[in-house]
């Protein structure tokens, strides 16, 4: 079979001709979620939609679980040798990336017994298993092909309609760079001048009477960052977004990192995406000691109230999200000051959203940072209270009720009622100067030994049940005429 499928590559690809369509500077990303190389065709004929160049800062991709579902047809391998996918046998699946001889890619299924392996450079084929990530794969792409096209790649991400949502307040310095600094496939940008006190409205009118992208929103009295976001975000729902970017107008962002945030989203592989400034270990030593100690703690905090266990650094605000998904949160109950980013996930999680985690370093400049150490302590652990309350209330007593629901309904005043009987108990008994009676130090015991079991069982419970299935089900199709669009040639793009 292997020296079947060498001969076929042999002659879809003759000694001193291109290999694949897009040559090696071209990643095929398919409807069911597959990865191989540009497709000029398929099976039934029709272009592939989704070709993703393998380089990119698709390193930054970290935690997002690729999606895999039995190809329809027999054989959906490329006509002219380019890579597609091929259904496994006897139902189990498990899909390798190899490159041949002519240095092209081949996502594949491994399944009929008695395959053999192609010759060649290979990537590892435990890269695409059921739990990988995009991580692993992105790293075998860079480093097979180190040649970075970011021009097919901005052109590729130009057939979506990614809509930039800019909170800016007093940020005249840095607003100018950051917009100049937008990649041209975002579609517009949405900036919102949260009634600055300095001249941010001037360069931002002056910005907008440049780049016809730009929509200058102005709020007359401050509202937050989670105010300004509401108003972007509505915009960008006017705008009809497919996916929306929070970029912050001082400047802290990397916009390199941006298609990192992208491909997920566009891969159907998560809702929501966001920056995770603590996988980078050597990066995250820019940040400032006691920004990065109050992140670490407030990460564990923010899992246990949002019920996102798999994610952390909840206050970066580099994110994006699908505007279906979008669409089904309620804006006007999503809080208006610093708490904003938390208080998305709170809501992305009553709808089961996906989130994904991206590394990306940390970066600071010379920007003045508006939230005080003070006012988190002041106010965020009585909101993390209430994100907590609503989302147990929502999610395990109103939407639904499961063992977990039961669990804390015992755990709670088992534990409680132990600590408060025993505590009375102890105190009544040290006036009186004798010891407790053994019963009554049995029931207190026992009590509080259950209930913190049934808790810790309801926590099991939690942290299985992150959401891990996409609300949107499909990669997210073009949005711009196909006749307008850069597509795959035998000439590339």
């Amino acid at each position: 079979m292997a020296v079947q499928h060498r001969a076929r590559i042999r002659a879809a690809h003759p000694k001193g001709r291109r290999s694949a369509p897009c040559g090696a500077e071209d990643v095929c990303t398919g409807r069911n979620g597959f990865a191989g190389a540009c497709a000029d065709g398929r099976a039934d004929g029709r272009r592939d939609s989704l070709c993703v160049p393998p380089k990119l800062h698709l390193h930054g991709i970290l935690s997002v679980p690729l999606r895999h579902h039995a190809p329809p047809g027999p054989d959906l391998r490329n006509r002219r040798g380019g890579c597609g996918a091929r259904s496994a046998g006897a139902g189990t699946q498990t899909t390798g990336v190899a490159v041949g001889a002519t240095g092209s890619l081949a996502a594949r299924a491994g399944g009929v017994a008695g395959g053999g392996a192609d010759d060649g450079a290979r990537v590892s084929s435990a890269l695409f298993p059921m739990k990988t990530d995009l991580a692993s794969v992105a790293y075998e792409l860079v480093r097979q092909f180190p040649e970075d096209d970011s021009s097919a790649f901005d052109r590729w991400l130009n057939r979506f309609i990614i809509v930039a949502v800019i909170p800016a307040y007093n940020v005249q310095r840095e607003l100018a760079q950051v917009l100049s600094g937008l990649p041209a496939y975002v579609r517009h940008a949405v900036v919102v001048d949260d009634a600055s006190t300095d001249s941010t409205w001037q360069v931002l009118s002056h910005c907008a009477s440049q780049d016809s992208r730009i929509v200058p929103i102005r709020h007359q009295t401050n509202e937050g960052v989670g105010g300004a976001m509401r108003t972007g975000f509505e915009q960008a729902l006017v705008l009809r977004a497919q996916i929306v970017v929070k970029v912050d107008g001082d400047g802290q962002m990397d916009m390199a990192h941006l298609p990192s945030l992208l491909l997920p989203l566009i891969c159907g592989n998560a809702d929501y995406a966001k920056g995770n400034r603590f996988r980078n270990f050597r990066a995250l030593r820019q940040m400032p000691p006691v920004r990065r100690t109050g992140n670490v703690v407030l990460s564990f905090l923010v899992k246990a109230a949002t019920g996102y266990w798999n994610c952390f650094d909840p206050t970066n605000g580099f994110l994006a999200i699908r505007g279906e998904v979008l669409a089904q949160l309620s804006l006007e109950t999503v809080h208006q000051s610093y708490f904003f980013e938390i208080s998305m996930l709170n809501h992305l999680n009553l709808i089961d959203a996906v989130v994904a985690d991206v590394q990306m370093p940390a970066k600071y400049g010379d920007e003045t940072s508006n939230l005080s150490i003070r006012r988190v302590i002041r106010e965020f652990p009585g909101r993390l209270m209430m994100c907590f309350g609503r989302r147990i209330m929502l999610k395990h007593f109103l939407y639904d009720f499961t063992m977990e629901s039961v669990y804390l309904l015992c755990g709670v005043p088992l534990l409680v009622g132990g600590v408060v009987y025993g505590g009375l108990n102890w105190i009544h008994y040290l006036r009186l100067g004798i010891g407790a009676p053994t019963g009554t130090v049995v029931i207190s015991a026992l009590s509080i030994v259950l209930g913190f079991q049934l808790l810790l069982a309801a926590v099991g419970l939690d942290l299985q049940n992150v959401p891990r299935t996409p609300l949107a089900k499909e990669p997210l199709e073009p949005a711009a005429p196909r006749d307008a669009l850069a597509t795959c040639t035998r000439d590339g793009y």
